[in-house]
């Protein structure tokens, strides 16, 4: 790993990864903060290294130290998925191999992570030790290797069940790092430098300015590195054309998109997402009979590309929430409406579908062709309406406490939450971000203290900080809205409290829980799961991270992992994020 000024990413990476590591590297380019007393402390070696303005200067540099037989390479914003980082032992399984790939997961949303807001690809994360694979690039750093070609070795990169969560590309997390800038002036540097320029430098420029929303200026270095690769006999890479349809689309060139859409598809009829962009561009120009089969197209392709990045969701939800848009331009409501209805059961909450299916319903012959007047709904039970969540925080021995968004019909759903965990709470914190007069009545009723605070700046993104301030107990413990309790968690915090009150001489400074997230595709457990630190000892607390939402601790600090597992549920959670973006 190379960091720089990480201490609020690097204990959980670390953590996640530490069971199944013989050695662990850290290149340290410069930090100033708590990173590397918190490597150190998780049994890794820092090596200082002054920078050279090269990332793959400062990866070649851990090499050299590695002894291994086998490297893992990983950023500070990313962590293993616990359930299945064991597979990391059986390496010695694959004795042919010299490279392997694992599973990422790229969360893009706003502010937090979630399951239907990510994209996925498969990429080359493992290599053996000795084999001549070293770093080349000065930003975005590729594998390369001195001794046989590298696009063989990918071609025949065998997978690892092992998948990685990446919270990079975040919209928040990005900002703080002022990823932008740092990565502007170095891709410019190396473009002045070169003399024939790089199509993929050009690419990852492109992709800044995507991301800064400068949609016209990365369409302009996406055609320049896409003909560039051609000028050079190399195929353009299918990133470069998801990124200039994406960014088509964005700019609402639609014409110039169409013009192009065939000839990227063409190249890769198999990529999902360039047909779910076709079908965007023929929708957006009116042509939403011609739109049908390319969605139905990207339905039978499915979500699933191993070896594609492809946005979650162009192959389930968001191309049923786009067919319902096509049958709602044809003028068939009913239709519309059934597809509204699939996309909602594939991502329960996706705000956008549920707008367009009450705009259906609000059509008298769309009610009279989906239920009878007297009916309530037609949605399954499991899609019915549902109160707006609250993030809680727990704090233990314990103190309850809770940040509260107003939620406009959450009274009831408010009440019920509280009371399932008031058997645990010694004390209720309850901070108050705008509460309507229902909603503050039920927290009263609960609530030692109610703490009005004041979340005009986005602070409410540090409610952990809030509650230590505030708290009497010596323990808290952190739940979000979306984290369902089930009976034998139930059972196992009421242990857990036992525990803790037989504590004798140094105490636990934090236990750890495992969230799991159900699988995308199926929705159930088979899915992702991580550890975070939800209950810590009020005195141990160092900091808060809002994207992870756990609390930060010293360097050396003792964690004891308690097994408990609580489930995300993927329809509180995203309406969750919906309401965290409004307010932000």
């Amino acid at each position: 790993m190379i960091v720089k000024d990480e201490e609020q990413w690097i204990g959980r990476c670390l953590a996640s990864i530490r069971p199944y590591a013989g050695e662990i590297i850290v290149v340290d380019t410069g930090s100033h903060d708590q990173t590397a007393g918190i490597v150190q402390s998780l049994g890794g070696r820092i090596l200082p290294f002054e920078w050279t303005g090269s990332f793959a200067d400062a990866r070649n540099f851990g090499l050299e130290h590695a002894t291994g037989e086998w490297i893992m390479w990983l950023d500070a914003d990313e962590e293993v998925d616990v359930q299945q980082a064991s597979h990391l032992l059986e390496l010695h399984q694959y004795k042919k191999s010299n490279l392997l790939a694992v599973e990422m997961i790229h969360f893009n949303g706003a502010l937090h992570p979630h399951p239907d807001e990510a994209y996925r690809m498969v990429h080359h994360r493992l290599f053996r030790n000795g084999k001549g694979f070293y770093f080349t690039g000065d930003i975005h750093e590729q594998l390369s290797n001195s001794r046989t070609d590298m696009v063989q070795e990918v071609e025949q990169c065998e997978i690892l069940p092992v998948t990685v969560l990446h919270y990079g590309y975040l919209e928040a997390v990005a900002d703080t790092k002022h990823k932008f800038s740092r990565n502007f002036s170095i891709l410019q540097k190396k473009l002045a430098e070169m003399h024939e320029p790089d199509p993929w430098l050009m690419y990852h420029l492109a992709s800044e300015y995507y991301r800064k929303k400068d949609y016209n200026t990365a369409i302009d270095q996406l055609n320049l590195a896409i003909r560039m690769a051609l000028a050079q006999g190399m195929l353009p890479p299918p990133l470069f054309y998801k990124l200039k349809y994406a960014s088509l689309l964005e700019a609402k060139q639609f014409e110039a998109a169409w013009s192009g859409i065939d000839k990227a598809i063409l190249l890769y009829p198999d990529y999902v997402d360039l047909h779910f962009y076709k079908g965007c561009i023929l929708l957006q120009l009116g042509k939403a009979e011609l739109a049908l089969p390319t969605f139905e197209e990207c339905l039978r392709l499915g979500d699933v590309h191993p070896h594609y990045m492809t946005l979650q969701g162009a192959g389930s939800f968001y191309t049923f929430y786009y067919l319902g848009l096509c049958y709602a331009q044809l003028k068939a409501p009913h239709k519309a409406s059934q597809m509204y209805v699939k996309a909602l059961e594939r991502s329960p909450h996706f705000s956008e579908a549920r707008q367009e299916l009450e705009r259906v319903r609000a059509s008298e012959h769309s009610i009279s062709c989906l239920v009878d007047s007297s009916s309530s709904a037609f949605l399954p039970d499991s899609m019915q309406p549902i109160a707006d969540p609250y993030p809680v925080v727990i704090a233990a021995r314990l103190t309850i406490g809770t940040m509260l968004i107003p939620g406009g019909n959450g009274p009831d759903r408010l009440d019920q939450w509280l009371k399932e965990w008031d058997a645990y709470a010694d004390e209720w914190l309850i901070v108050d971000c705008g509460l309507q007069r229902e909603e503050k009545a039920v927290a009263r009723r609960y609530a030692h203290q109610l703490v009005v605070y004041n979340n005009s700046n986005s602070e409410w993104a540090k409610p952990g900080i809030v509650l230590r301030e505030t708290a009497s107990c010596e323990y808290f413990l952190w739940l979000h809205p979306a984290d369902r309790l089930t009976p034998e968690a139930s059972q196992e915090l009421d242990a857990l409290r036992q525990w803790l009150d037989a504590q004798d001489g140094r105490k636990m400074d934090a236990i750890s829980f495992q969230l799991s997230w159900p699988n995308p595709e199926t929705d159930d457990s088979t899915g992702w799961t991580v550890t975070r630190n939800r209950l810590v000892r009020k005195a141990a607390i160092a900091d808060w991270n809002p994207q992870l939402e756990e609390f930060l601790l010293p360097p050396g600090a003792l964690v004891q992992e308690s097994g408990i597992r609580l489930q995300f549920d993927r329809g509180l959670g995203r309406k969750q994020l919906n309401t965290l973006s409004e307010s932000s």
